[in-house]
């Protein structure tokens, strides 16, 4: 009996909320075509779906679909073209996140990615952007060439287990910039915090689509009611979360009370917070949070570069050959390049900078993924529109397989960079990869 009242309370109030916001919504401008929607629930069922549904939505409506869930308008931007002419050309207006509660119940709502601009934000940025220019990065290329040599000594000693050695690798190489400790095996409490991590976003679905997301009173519900899932799953998630952020950054306050903390990010921070008497408990927070967002972020993205290098390798053997030849021809066969080498402009430097970039398009990975935006006033290429709220989901899956820019989605041709074979000499490095910097001061995601 209890459970079918709360059952029934709960009906009540999604269709109250679904009535209000459609009330709400009557006076407002015309928004861009989409599929019809259900009363008061809108498309709640429908949404989200796959890739699929996303294509032939944007077959019957066009490049930009309108989606209300509980009526909180949702745009899918399925072109890149309408991406950038939204997210970057207005980036001002788009730059925004949408309220998530999930991430607040989880115990992300400080992280950089989810601030939405003020303040706060500006803090979070300028933390992770200062000791990340050109000069200061020099700290670090000494750690990232004595973890490249033991890839590579995993690499011949176990070749088929690349994927694994690469993982370890990316892993190794944020964690010691974050925190000073050196992961050499894959039992190493830092890189079980990071499985950890991986596996909560990869169950908790597409960021903001949660159903406490789409009706906010949701987390007040009791984990054991049917249909609750996601308030068990956000308490287990923020036992991980916890963990990512406060684990380390202990671990880092230890080790300076004993004087044996290496030199990271971590600790030059809590030097900088010192020295400008900035250590309020406010700034401490933040500083762990941003440390965790390299921690977690940092290693994945990198991660998923190489893995697309190796692949591209595989398909394309001759450019492989054309690679090795070009280092063989410059380094003589005898040494591994190094950051002196960093002038020459190798044919193996652009490959990957243009896969961090994302200049080379792979259909492997590409999905529905990419954190909401949110404007309160909406400029699309046809239309005007205002609005009190949005949210634009990217398509991240549909700009890369419309059918305007492949003649068969399905069939993605691998692009590899049209650059010259021999090797110019230049001191230039403004290029994304030709420095060992984080850009944050422009919002991607």
């Amino acid at each position: 009996m209890i459970d079918f009242n709360y059952s029934v309370a709960l009906i009540c109030c999604l269709l109250a909320y679904g009535l209000f916001k459609k009330l709400q919504r009557r006076r407002a401008f015309p928004l861009p075509p989409g599929p019809p929607g259900e009363p008061l629930i809108g498309h709640l069922r429908v949404y989200p779906r796959t890739h699929d549904t996303y294509l032939k939505w944007h077959k019957l409506y066009g490049d930009i679909v309108h989606l209300s869930v509980l009526g909180q308008p949702i745009i899918v931007l399925n072109t890149d073209q309408a991406a950038n002419e939204l997210l970057q050309k207005r980036g001002k207006i788009y730059s925004e996140r949408p309220y998530m509660p999930m991430h607040d119940m989880i115990g992300w709502g400080e992280m950089l990615t989810f601030l939405n601009t003020g303040d706060s934000f500006n803090k979070a940025r300028k933390l992770l952007q200062d000791p990340f220019t050109q000069p200061k990065c020099i700290m670090f290329q000494e750690m990232q060439l004595s973890l490249t040599h033991l890839l590579l000594k995993s690499m011949l000693t176990n070749p088929t287990e690349f994927n694994a050695h690469l993982k370890r690798f990316t892993t190794a190489v944020v964690v010691e910039i974050a925190y000073g400790h050196r992961i050499l095996s894959d039992d190493d409490k830092h890189a079980e915090i990071i499985e950890a991590v991986e596996h909560v976003l990869e169950i908790g679905g597409d960021l903001g689509t949660s159903p406490v997301d789409l009706l906010p009173i949701l987390r007040h519900l009791p984990s054991w009611l049917p249909g609750a899932w996601f308030i068990q799953y956000a308490k287990e998630a923020n036992i991980v979360a916890t963990a990512l952020i406060n684990n380390p950054f202990d671990e880092v306050l230890s080790k300076l009370a004993n004087g044996t903390a290496p030199d990271c990010f971590t600790t030059s921070a809590l030097e900088t917070m010192k020295n400008d008497n900035q250590e309020t408990d406010e700034d401490m927070r933040r500083l762990k949070n941003a440390a965790a967002a390299l921690h977690s972020a940092g290693s994945d993205t990198t991660w998923g570069t190489l893995k697309t290098f190796v692949l591209l390798m595989v398909l394309y053997p001759y450019k492989q050959r054309k690679v090795q030849d070009e280092l063989d021809t410059v380094l003589g066969g005898d040494r591994l390049p190094n950051f002196s080498d960093r002038g020459i402009r190798f044919i193996l430097v652009k490959v990957i900078q243009r896969l961090a970039s994302g200049g080379i398009l792979l259909s492997p990975s590409a999905y529905h993924i990419g954190i909401p935006r949110m404007t309160y006033i909406v400029d699309f290429t046809y239309q005007r529109t205002q609005q009190s709220s949005q949210v634009h989901g990217v398509s991240q899956w549909m700009k890369l397989f419309t059918e305007n820019l492949r003649t068969s989605p399905q069939n993605v041709s691998y692009r590899t960079p049209k650059v010259a074979m021999n090797p110019v000499q230049t001191q230039s490095s403004d290029t994304v990869g030709g420095d060992s910097s984080i850009h944050s001061s422009r919002r991607r995601n």
